[in-house]
């Protein structure tokens, strides 16, 4: 549920950023959109704005995206301390490993004793509840 209120937050913003990619490096005109060449653009925007607000939400102070606060939800490293950065960005490129192997990455929080998935494990975070 917060991933879908963060992808609420984050399509229009990545929409935007990709038709100005899309402008600015391929000079496309605006009635070429929608024809499949907006995919490149796309994918590119949609990789940077996800890695800045993923990242940088979850090693701000309150250690959440908004959908993850909207669900009293906040992720910490494995001994409850805030996320630094360096952790946060790497937090959010292991994600990637967890959608590669079929979501299987993700299933494990629902076996795994902390409720941990597979990027969790491998930066060394939890996501705990707040309230």
């Amino acid at each position: 549920m917060a991933y879908l209120i963060d992808s609420l937050v984050l399509m229009p913003i990545t929409v935007i950023l990709a038709v100005a990619f899309a402008l600015a490096e391929v000079h496309l005109p605006l009635r070429s959109i929608g024809s499949g060449q907006m995919d490149g653009p796309f994918m590119m925007a949609n990789s940077i704005v996800a890695w800045i607000y993923f990242a940088g939400f979850e090693s701000s102070e309150r250690g959440a995206t908004p959908g993850k606060r909207a669900l009293g939800l906040r992720v910490v490293t494995g001994d409850g301390q805030r996320l630094s950065p360096r952790r946060a960005v790497w937090r959010h490129f292991a994600k990637s490993l967890s959608f590669l192997l079929v979501g299987i990455g993700l299933f494990m929080a629902g076996w795994t004793p902390r409720k941990r998935a597979l990027h969790d494990i491998l930066a060394g975070t939890v996501v705990v509840k707040v309230r």
